[in-house]
């Protein structure tokens, strides 16, 4: 009787400590660090270590340490907010390019300044895009591509 309540306690304590998650360090973003958005569509890291957030308020950097909000476009008069970003890539120089329902810009954290690159239905070869399901990626020779539900457009500059 002994030997199989012995066994069963040895069975119970190789489960349990086996049935435990590793605890992942991590910290929590909010509020209360200065992400002023609850509405999150995209994050990147840039080639620096910066974390880049497109956001429905704008546009955000975190150093690991604080945010910096970008709401305009800095640089830029002609140029549409960062607002609804849904999504961001990084090029080879280091930019960054937000895609939003009012087109597509570049903004060099670098020199501080932003382009727009498309602004959609002016006419653009990517004005007819459908506003729904945006996305940028970046493919494996550097370029960037601007896609939705109705296909990929190579972005050329």
């Amino acid at each position: 009787m002994k030997k199989h309540l012995l066994l069963f306690i040895f069975i119970i304590l190789v489960f349990k400590s086996n049935a435990q998650h590793p605890v992942i360090p991590h910290e929590h973003l909010s509020v209360l660090q200065g992400l002023n958005d609850y509405w999150i569509h995209s994050m990147i890291q840039d080639k620096n270590g910066f974390i880049w957030i497109g956001g429905s308020s704008g546009l955000y950097r975190f150093d690991g340490y604080n945010f910096r909000f970008f709401r305009d476009p800095p640089g830029c008069k002609d140029c549409f907010p960062f607002n609804y970003t849904y999504s961001l890539a990084e090029d080879n120089y280091g930019n960054v390019w937000s895609i939003s329902m009012q087109g597509i810009s570049i903004f060099s954290p670098e020199w501080e300044k932003s382009i727009v690159a498309f602004r959609f239905g002016t006419g653009t070869s990517v004005a007819d895009f459908k506003q729904d399901n945006l996305d940028l990626i970046k493919d494996s020779e550097g370029n960037i591509w601007a896609t939705n539900e109705k296909g990929y457009t190579k972005i050329l500059l």
